[in-house]
């Protein structure tokens, strides 16, 4: 009888301790993911509430969230059709009465990016307003609660993301520099080194310049100064231009500039305001030259329009009897 007990208390011992050993199992890997440092999938993530404050250019703001899986209600809007993107439907974003901002309701365990796009535009590229990884999508990983953002203008021709509608706090760190920086037809590019640990040199290539990122094809070329700030200043003529920096002259690492919020097809985006320039050619003695009667004007928020034109000598010629000017 005592070693029937005996066998009955090591077999039950030995199962005691295997279903011991499988429950600590279990819950090791039910942590995995946070012990790993791995994406991390909440049970239930916080909903963020994107605002928007409509450029006066757009129509028809929609929303394309990257992450999969992303739950994304714009409280019954509908979708609209993106053109330019292969007639892509995108959910549109609702209006806010109260606020006169448009909004849209997004809950996501793994923000990697987002982006506004106007689906009403008629332009090459339908204009988006960007949101890809940096420091704006990590703070809204550190969100845990429901929370709004607000993408709105700061009323210096630039948009920030703020924390409040009325703008008393940004959502990132204010940067202590700024890029581009434009004065009349001089545009300062500007990026800290630190963006760039290692490069030797770094280029502007864009629409200014054919996309060029090698200095010898005429790519714009900054210097490093003692601060560890990659800067330059050029003459641009006026226009919108897309641009990107790219370090030693290759296309292997490069990046939107970060403290330019504004982009256009994937690319920062620059606006020099201005009367475009127009090259016309030679005026040939005897012979009548026609001048447009329209050039397109840029403004600061990149709104482009045809403006009539007045013309006038800088100095009078005898051999110049009269202007004409025809459409």
């Amino acid at each position: 009888m005592r070693k029937l007990k005996e066998r009955f208390h090591r077999k039950h011992g030995i199962v005691s301790r295997i279903f011991s050993m499988v429950l600590a199992l279990a819950m090791i890997v039910t942590m995995v993911p946070a012990i790993g440092g791995a994406t991390t999938a909440y049970a239930a993530s916080p909903t963020i509430r994107l605002y928007l404050d409509k450029p006066s250019t757009w129509n028809t703001p929609v929303v394309n969230v990257w992450a999969t899986g992303a739950t994304v209600d714009n409280h019954d809007a509908g979708n609209a059709t993106i053109t330019q993107w292969g007639n892509q439907e995108k959910p549109k974003l609702a209006y806010e009465d109260s606020t006169k901002l448009y909004y849209v309701d997004v809950q996501s365990s793994e923000w990697t990016g987002f982006q506004f796009v106007d689906a009403g535009s008629t332009d090459t590229n339908a204009p988006e307003i960007q949101v890809n990884g940096g420091e704006v999508i990590d703070e809204i990983k550190k969100f845990n609660t429901n929370t709004s953002i607000y993408y709105l203008s700061d009323g210096k021709g630039n948009y920030q993301w703020y924390k409040d509608a009325s703008r008393t706090e940004t959502l990132t760190k204010p940067l202590d520099y700024v890029s581009p920086e434009v004065n009349g037809r001089e545009v300062t590019f500007r990026v800290p080194a630190s963006k760039f640990p290692g490069a030797e040199k770094v280029t502007v290539p864009g629409d200014m310049n054919n996309w060029k990122e090698k200095e010898a094809d005429g790519s714009y070329v900054l210097t490093k100064n003692d601060a560890g700030m990659w800067t330059g200043k050029f003459t641009m003529a006026p226009g919108v231009y897309g641009y990107k920096f790219a370090a030693d002259e290759s296309w292997t690492v490069n990046m939107t500039d970060p403290a330019n919020p504004a982009t256009t097809n994937g690319n920062s985006k620059l606006v020099v305001p201005g009367l475009e320039d127009k090259v016309i050619d030679a005026v040939k003695k005897n012979e009548t030259t026609e001048l447009p009667a329209t050039l397109k004007c840029y403004a600061k928020d990149g709104t482009v329009t045809d403006e009539p034109v007045d013309y006038s000598l800088k100095a009078e010629n005898k051999n110049v009897s009269e202007l004409l000017i025809k459409c």
